[in-house]
């Protein structure tokens, strides 16, 4: 598993390119770093995977990306696949092309989910609430609303309108969020993190 920085990679192929034989099988869990330089790096032999997991694996509760380079068996891709099964959720892309959303969607989603997190908790600080109880009553709603968008089989849409009722204070919440133009903030995170995963991956 090849799990360094992706501007110490190429050193990094050069020192493991000896160890390449048709047994092994290479995974690169680096950002930015495309199929096409693994497999040069490594000499163009190499069965190679490459793999956008995303933090939470560290709670056993991420997701895990994973693309097959040119020379990967279908095995190669399944055994990548069981293996980050272990850490959470894993599924395969066919197009290397899609890695570049993918980062900014779940790569960098958790640090958006984070940063709505404290804007919550600063929000119930403000109304009253002793900040441990804020922080304590944000990460219970987040869990619980991505363990209904998970599992209830409704869309967030659905989900929302079930939490909205007419002149009630979600509805309110919501216009203020629509004021301050939240959803559109979000959409321009997700579009400039994929633009500087696809600069990163052309440098």
């Amino acid at each position: 598993i090849l799990a360094v920085k992706p501007q110490v990679m190429a050193a990094l192929l050069d020192e493991v390119r000896p160890e390449v034989n048709p047994r092994k099988l290479f995974i690169s869990i680096a950002a930015g770093f495309p199929l096409r330089r693994l497999e040069a790096g490594l000499g163009g032999q190499a069965r190679v995977v490459r793999v956008m997991p995303n933090t939470p694996v560290l709670v056993g509760r991420g997701i895990s990306v994973a693309v097959a380079g040119s020379k990967a068996t279908p095995a190669d891709l399944k055994q990548t696949l069981k293996l980050f099964k272990a850490v959470g959720e894993a599924v395969s892309i066919t197009g290397e092309d899609l890695l570049d959303a993918v980062t900014a969607v779940s790569g960098s989603g958790p640090a958006f989910v984070y940063s709505f997190a404290e804007a919550v908790i600063e929000g119930g600080v403000r109304g009253g609430l002793p900040q441990p109880l804020a922080a304590q009553l944000a990460y219970a709603t987040i869990g619980g609303a991505a363990a209904m968008l998970s599992e209830s089989g409704l869309s967030p849409r659905e989900l929302r309108d079930m939490v909205t009722s007419p002149g009630g204070t979600t509805l309110a919440g919501l216009g203020a969020l629509d004021a301050h133009h939240f959803r559109e903030a979000l959409i321009a995170a997700v579009e400039t993190a994929t633009r500087r995963a696809r600069e990163l991956a052309a440098a």
